[in-house]
């Protein structure tokens, strides 16, 4: 009987052998979706007026205006070295000197930046200096005496309400252009006052008055449509002479005020979620998916050849339990 058990035993053992040989050890990678989160955006857009542009930098013209040094180059070139490779990071300005709220509406209702929009995953947003500024360069231009050009700043209180009105109404439609082709993070500068600390009193005052207003329409339309405010006009407050031209009678921002505006714009933007698909982890998932692929072709060759041994070796085994068993039941008769 213990022979009986042993040979049993044996057989058993055998058997599970065999079906260990015959099961199939291929570890499958698992597929992911290959996006990567990010605080850096790999596409950016920035859009409005020749504050955006970079106007009266060196180094910029009209048609290229990524030689200077704006802030749309200095964030680029931030977001640029902060992300990998793979994110395939571009930047593009479609600012232009002299564009006010209805130009821009004008061409976003036409679909000219539907493309560069729709790639966009941050948009930088300067509007509304054009529309209100405007009169007081003009004035500031002329060959008036100190006078003359008191009496014209005093005139345009009506005037500038009435294009601070039109800018309230085009604001939002403006906003929801952009959103009717892109779900980019939205980021909409304050105007800072260049007049500020300025050596005429009124102007600095009548500036104030205006810009502040707009730049309350700005944090209004931000309750109701979904974008942040980048607060540009408080970082310049008090620093005017500091940050613009105004001493050459340019209200533009000088280098070292693009660089404020940078300071102000980056942890506001870094401060969002951003994603990337990565195209070289894709392509080196799908390569090994299709070597795991040919090694469960192989595995399933092999899987067959092991399955006719084992065949073989069970038939063989139970012919000799067989044999053994007849004998020993021989022996006891």
């Amino acid at each position: 009987m213990k022979r009986v058990g042993r040979i049993n035993l044996v057989f058993r053992l055998a058997v599970f052998f065999i079906y260990l040989l015959s099961v199939n050890f291929c570890a499958y990678a698992q597929s992911s979706d290959f996006i990567v989160e990010t605080n850096y955006p790999p596409h950016i857009v920035f859009l409005g007026d020749s504050i955006a542009a970079g106007y009266g930098l060196d180094g910029y013209s009209s048609d290229n205006n990524t030689l200077c040094a704006s802030y749309a180059n200095i964030l680029s070139a931030i977001f640029d070295s902060a992300l990998d490779d793979e994110a395939g990071f571009s930047s593009e300005n479609a600012a232009k000197n002299g564009m006010t709220s209805s130009d821009l509406l004008e061409k976003l209702s036409q679909g000219e930046y539907d493309e560069m929009l729709t790639d966009a995953d941050a948009i930088v947003l300067s509007i509304g200096g054009n529309d209100l500024l405007r009169p007081f360069r003009e004035i500031l231009a002329e060959d008036l005496s100190l006078s003359e050009r008191l009496d014209r700043f005093t005139s345009l209180s009506d005037e500038l309400d009435k294009r601070l009105d039109e800018f309230e109404e085009l604001l939002p439609q403006i906003v929801n252009s952009i959103f009717s082709c892109s779900d980019a993070k939205l980021f909409v500068q304050t105007l800072y006052n260049p007049f500020d600390g300025f050596s005429i009193t009124s102007l600095d005052e009548l500036a104030d008055e205006k810009i502040s207003r707009l730049n309350e329409i700005i944090f209004e339309c931000s309750d109701n449509n979904n974008f942040l405010v980048a607060d540009i006009a408080q970082s310049f407050e008090g620093r005017a002479q500091e940050l613009t031209n105004i001493s050459n009678y340019d209200i533009h921002p000088n280098a070292q005020g693009h660089e404020e505006i940078a300071r102000v714009l980056e942890p506001l933007i870094e401060g969002e979620v951003y994603t990337y698909y990565d195209a070289q982890a894709a392509m080196q998932y799908a390569l090994e998916e299709e070597n795991a692929a040919q090694l469960e072709k192989q595995n399933k060759k092999t899987a067959v050849i092991i399955a006719a041994i084992s065949a073989f070796l069970i038939a063989l085994i139970c012919t000799i339990v067989f044999f053994i068993r007849r004998k020993l039941g021989a022996k006891r008769s």
